[in-house]
């Protein structure tokens, strides 16, 4: 009954995820699903808006922490507003996946703070 996200930065252009429970896809992300859009039909590209009340009810988190981040990002009036106002990059930033993790309590690994590695070396090496 593990929730696993896969996150991923696409060609430095932007982030999406995909949330596994238990083995099984139950949400995904993408806020540029036309990227691929000689791959995708219009019912393919609305399943990559993200879910905040599914992710809400999985983490305990409140909604309105992630509804901000679940956005398209064809809109260009977004792109120098943030999620939140403590949030490190724009809405519309690859690395805005950086300030998503962190309502999760996810810390991202930064390789030249120890700290941050020895957490990620932890999660694989415990059993």
């Amino acid at each position: 009954k593990t929730a696993i996200f896969l996150f991923h930065i696409h060609d430095g252009i932007f982030w999406m995820y995909q949330l596994f429970v238990s083995g099984k896809l139950v949400d995904k992300y993408n806020p540029i699903p036309d990227y691929w859009k000689i791959f995708m039909d219009e019912k393919e590209k609305k399943s990559w808006s993200g879910n905040a009340s599914l992710l809400a009810s999985i983490f305990k988190i409140p909604k309105k922490f992630i509804e901000p981040y679940l956005i398209e990002w064809k809109d260009t009036k977004n792109k120098d507003k943030k999620a939140f106002p403590d949030d490190e990059f724009t809405i519309v930033n690859e690395w805005s996946m950086v300030d998503f993790q962190k309502k999760f309590g996810i810390i991202y690994p930064e390789f030249d703070r120890s700290d941050t590695l020895d957490l990620l070396r932890l999660k694989f090496i415990k059993k």
